[in-house]
Protein backbone atom coordinates (compact mmCIF):
# COMPACT_ATOMS: atom_id res chain seq x y z
CA UNK A 1 0.00 0.00 0.00
CA UNK A 2 1.50 3.23 -0.52
CA UNK A 3 2.05 5.78 1.90
CA UNK A 4 0.40 8.87 0.33
CA UNK A 5 -2.71 8.55 -1.52
CA UNK A 6 -2.90 9.37 -4.88
CA UNK A 7 -5.58 11.91 -3.85
CA UNK A 8 -2.58 13.88 -1.93
CA UNK A 9 0.09 13.73 -4.33
CA UNK A 10 -1.71 15.21 -6.79
CA UNK A 11 -2.85 17.88 -4.15
CA UNK A 12 0.99 18.48 -3.87
CA UNK A 13 1.77 18.63 -7.22
CA UNK A 14 -0.38 20.79 -7.87
CA UNK A 15 0.68 23.03 -5.03
CA UNK A 16 4.37 22.94 -6.44
CA UNK A 17 2.91 23.73 -10.10
CA UNK A 18 0.97 26.80 -9.04
CA UNK A 19 4.43 27.81 -6.96
CA UNK A 20 6.59 27.54 -10.08
CA UNK A 21 4.27 28.80 -12.18
CA UNK A 22 4.79 31.84 -9.89
CA UNK A 23 8.24 31.86 -10.97
CA UNK A 24 9.74 30.39 -7.82
CA UNK A 25 12.63 28.82 -7.90
CA UNK A 26 13.34 24.90 -7.25
CA UNK A 27 14.70 25.34 -4.07
CA UNK A 28 12.48 27.71 -2.83
CA UNK A 29 9.86 25.53 -4.15
CA UNK A 30 11.01 22.21 -2.49
CA UNK A 31 11.01 24.11 0.74
CA UNK A 32 7.82 25.32 0.77
CA UNK A 33 6.51 21.72 -0.10
CA UNK A 34 8.19 20.27 2.65
CA UNK A 35 6.62 22.87 5.15
CA UNK A 36 3.50 22.73 3.85
CA UNK A 37 3.27 19.22 3.01
CA UNK A 38 5.46 17.69 5.87
CA UNK A 39 7.16 15.28 3.06
CA UNK A 40 10.74 14.49 2.58
CA UNK A 41 13.17 16.35 0.56
CA UNK A 42 12.90 13.78 -2.15
CA UNK A 43 9.41 13.80 -2.54
CA UNK A 44 9.06 17.67 -2.81
CA UNK A 45 12.44 17.23 -5.45
CA UNK A 46 9.93 15.21 -6.89
CA UNK A 47 7.06 17.16 -7.46
CA UNK A 48 9.20 20.00 -8.54
CA UNK A 49 10.44 18.03 -10.89
CA UNK A 50 6.86 17.34 -12.54
CA UNK A 51 5.67 20.57 -12.26
CA UNK A 52 8.91 22.07 -14.27
CA UNK A 53 8.15 19.23 -16.72
CA UNK A 54 4.60 20.30 -17.07
CA UNK A 55 5.12 23.81 -17.42
CA UNK A 56 8.17 23.13 -20.07
CA UNK A 57 5.68 20.65 -22.04
CA UNK A 58 2.95 23.82 -21.71
CA UNK A 59 4.92 26.49 -23.40
CA UNK A 60 6.27 23.70 -25.81
CA UNK A 61 2.72 22.62 -26.92
CA UNK A 62 2.15 26.39 -27.24
CA UNK A 63 4.76 27.32 -29.83
CA UNK A 64 3.70 24.11 -31.88
CA UNK A 65 0.01 25.46 -31.97
CA UNK A 66 1.16 28.73 -33.07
Amino acid sequence: MARTSRAERNRRRESALALVSQGKGFSDVVTAQMAQWGCSRSSAQRDCRWAHDQRQLGIFRTTLNT
